[in-house]
């Protein structure tokens, strides 16, 4: 449903700068698994014309930075492909980027540089990651009810996996929300019994997630 690519900025007079990373350091089959999802730009996309039937539905989608806004257009358009169909990642400079003239420098890191700063900012910014859980959790539940609420053409095969992510996202959106520590557990006991940590999927979290959700429920 949709392709992410890389790019290269240039400056203004056509000058090459840095390669930008759609997603750095990120294996393919990963982006999208929980989310707050990784940015795939707007320069960087490539998708089908059918998305666009779902674009009526993009009033609903709320930001996961600012609950008052909308979301982005571009994680929107990853949004819908990453559950409609699959998004793939193309490690290839497809387009060169003028973003503004100063800037040549992209989002180019090693895995292992990545890998420690989304450590260290859960470690040091663990509220707001908590919040940024909870709000993609709320957000999915939001978009897929309105989905089947709008009388949108939702493939058959999609339905009942519909049904069981919007229990899913719900459930764990309780598990970072301010509630008591007993109704967390309890949320995590029923995302167990659902078998949402599993195989790292569009609709399932990784099973390292469970011991992130406990700590979350007990801290």
């Amino acid at each position: 449903m949709l392709v992410a690519h890389q790019a290269r900025l240039i400056g203004e007079n056509g000058d090459q700068g840095d390669r930008f990373d759609t997603a750095p350091g990120l294996d393919q089959q990963d982006i999208f698994a929980a989310g707050p999802w990784p940015l795939i730009y707007g320069f960087s996309q490539t998708f089908r014309s059918s998305i666009n039937q779902y674009a009526d539905l993009w009033q609903s989608s709320i930001s996961h930075f600012s609950p008052a806004e909308q979301m982005g257009h571009d994680r929107r358009i990853a949004f819908i492909a990453a559950n409609m169909g699959e998004v793939r990642l193309l490690d290839s400079e497809l387009v060169l980027y003028r973003q503004h003239s100063n800037n040549l420098f992209g989002g180019s890191h090693s895995k292992l540089e990545v890998a420690y700063r989304d450590r260290s900012t859960l470690n040091a910014r663990r509220k707001k990651q908590a919040l940024l859980i909870a709000r993609a959790a709320e957000d999915r539940t939001l978009i897929l009810e309105s989905l089947l609420s709008s009388g949108v053409m939702v493939p058959a095969t999609y339905l009942n996996r519909f049904r069981s992510f919007l229990r899913i996202a719900k459930h764990r959106a309780n598990v970072y929300s301010p509630l008591p520590r007993r109704t967390k557990l309890a949320a995590i006991g029923k995302l167990v019994c659902l078998r949402a940590y599993g195989r790292s999927n569009r609709w399932r979290f990784p099973p390292s997630y469970l011991l992130d959700d406990l700590r979350n429920a007990v801290s």
